[in-house]
């Protein structure tokens, strides 16, 4: 490793809810701000289970 250099992330590929795959070029603070122009503000959603009866 050179003394000195930082290694970015320069690709993501996100697993979004609904099965959405998205590709994004650039940093994690530029996707969060281009998901927040896609979506709007959104929070995450809680699975819900359905009760197993026997």
């Amino acid at each position: 490793m050179i003394a000195g250099s930082l290694t970015a992330c320069v690709h993501i590929l996100a697993f979004e809810g609904d099965s959405q795959v998205y590709f994004f070029e650039g940093g994690y603070t530029d996707y969060e701000e281009a998901k927040k122009k896609r979506l709007g503000n959104v929070e995450p959603k809680r699975f819900r289970y359905k009760k197993l009866t026997v």
